[in-house]
């Protein structure tokens, strides 16, 4: 009976010390529960706000003008104003004359013979510089234009600028060698640098051309009377 007794007390120290030594083993830190951790907040990414864009004003559209048709003046009233001018300068009324050529050339400013004649009447009214103007107009518009070289001849003639009014009635004769009035002008010339001899030599070619020359005529008899004092 003892022995038993003995042995189950045995048997019952044996079971506690297994069980002291398993617990033993056991991490401290080991949770008993299992934890939840808890669930981020979900992050929300700002989307850039788009700017509207602007849409321009529409233009309103302006009228278009009406281009103006310029006016022409036919031939009979060219004519007129040409023919009215003229008459005015022969009455010496030189204003007046110079106002009906410019009603053409306010409409036509390139009308070679407005700007002929224009010139023609500053001559006559011995505003020489105005006159070489509007013959250089002329002269740009019509460049081989005989007649325009030798008024301009003429009035550097009349200015006293021999040389050069040698020079442009020398041009006209270069291209038109039996122009009778571009002749004559150059004998007025020679005869106003009182070279007579040279003078008469241009009359006579100019009256073999026209024999009943008027102007010939006369400016070669005062050649003679000046070359015989």
């Amino acid at each position: 009976m003892g022995k038993q007794i003995f042995f189950l007390l045995k048997i019952c120290f044996s079971i506690i010390a297994i069980s002291c030594t398993y617990s033993s083993e056991l991490p401290s830190n080991s949770p008993t529960a299992t934890s939840v951790s808890p669930t981020p907040a979900p992050t929300f990414i700002s989307l850039p706000t788009a700017t509207p864009t602007p849409i321009p004003p529409t233009a309103t559209p302006v009228p278009s003008t009406p281009t103006a048709t310029p006016i022409k003046l036919n031939e009979n009233q060219i004519n007129t104003y040409i023919e009215t001018g003229i008459n005015y300068r022969r009455m010496e009324e030189f204003q007046k004359a110079i106002e009906e050529f410019d009603k053409i050339l306010k409409l036509e400013p390139n009308h070679t013979g407005a700007l002929v004649e224009t010139g023609l009447t500053y001559t006559r009214m011995d505003e020489f510089q105005k006159a070489i103007e509007k013959f250089d107009q002329a002269l740009s518009l019509e460049p081989n234009h005989p007649g325009i070289l030798v008024e301009i001849g003429m009035t550097y003639t009349r200015m006293g600028e021999f040389q050069k009014a040698l020079q442009e009635i020398g041009k006209a004769l270069s291209l038109e060698p039996n122009h009778t009035g571009a002749l004559v002008e150059i004998g007025i010339t020679y005869s106003s640098m009182g070279e007579f001899q040279k003078a008469i030599e241009k009359f006579d070619q100019a009256l073999s051309l026209e024999p009943n020359h008027p102007g010939a005529i006369t400016e070669k008899q005062r050649a003679l009377q000046s070359l015989n004092k």
